[in-house]
């Protein structure tokens, strides 16, 4: 059981929810009603999953070094070597033959998209992440495919909410990625380094500082302009809340400066939660409404 739970561990499961965006498609063109198109956007976050598993698996045997001297990656499954690394590499092959064959069954076009994501992830780990500025650009593209791999496997979608949603999961994950980045600087900061090696660049305090301010910026405006665009009466509910939760972020981000704490830290603060769950409910029932003409 220890071995098996170790096995569960190497693929990170905490992590897969980044691949939710598949069936997130569905949710948000309104065709996750239909049986048959959630049944197949559910099949394609699983086997997103596969993907992603065997990514954090190859990355793991490569870093598995570097692990040794963190202070929290230590425990890592190949790091501790609970698990080894040949049987890492074979265990990862196996995951991405079966994730990656059965792609290419639901569709081409979706198999070839997991190839692709496939791809980056692992460019990512070898070369990409050690480069500044490309490493969160990287991030955010893997987010755009994963959403591309839900609009390939319904094959519907209005093309002007196409380009917004795409525009929206770019910029919020850039936005992520930078904040994930000026937590690591901090904690590099107040943490012994020689107990945490960087695998990331570190980012000039002042430039990483603008840089968050001017995603956040363009991505609220963005949203602004996107329920604005959409003559919608009752969206404009939704931009009081999503305004709250860019500066509330935003506030956790740099108040921890003072008390440095775990990157997932704003994630979990409940005024967050309450102000997404608020967010989202608000507006997929006026979209939903509004698409059944209840409006």
């Amino acid at each position: 059981m220890a071995k098996l739970l170790a096995y569960l561990r190497l693929c990170r499961p905490s992590q897969w929810y980044k691949n939710l965006l598949i069936p997130a498609v569905g949710l948000f063109s309104f065709q996750i009603i239909d049986l048959l198109i959630f049944s197949w956007l559910i099949l394609g976050f699983i086997l997103a999953c596969g993907i992603s598993a065997t990514n954090y698996i190859f990355n793991d045997v490569i870093d598995a070094a570097e692990d040794r001297m963190h202070s929290k990656k230590k425990t890592r499954p190949i790091a501790s070597e609970t698990i080894s690394k040949r049987n890492a590499v074979i265990f990862g092959i196996i995951i991405l033959v079966i994730s990656l064959s059965f792609s290419f069954l639901l569709t081409l076009w979706f198999g070839i998209l997991m190839s692709i994501f496939f791809f980056t992830s692992q460019l990512y780990t070898f070369v990409l992440k050690r480069i500044i500025l490309v490493d969160v650009l990287t991030i955010s593209i893997n987010f755009i495919l994963r959403g591309i791999g839900g609009l390939l496997l319904i094959n519907v979608y209005p093309a002007d909410q196409l380009v917004w949603s795409f525009w929206a999961v770019f910029i919020l994950a850039l936005f992520l990625a930078l904040s994930k980045r000026k937590f690591d600087t901090l904690c590099l900061e107040t943490q012994n380094s020689s107990s945490n090696i960087r695998k990331t660049p570190i980012y000039p305090p002042k430039i990483l500082d603008q840089l968050i301010i001017l995603i956040s910026g363009i991505f609220i405006m963005g949203y602004y302009l996107y329920v604005i665009s959409t003559n919608s009466t009752y969206l404009l509910l939704t931009l009081p809340v999503a305004t709250y939760l860019i500066f509330r972020y935003l506030y956790l981000l740099y108040i921890i400066e003072k008390a440095p704490l775990s990157a997932k830290t704003p994630l979990k603060d409940p005024g967050m939660i309450l102000g997404c769950i608020t967010v989202f409910i608000l507006f997929l029932t006026i979209k939903y409404l509004e698409s059944f003409g209840f409006t």
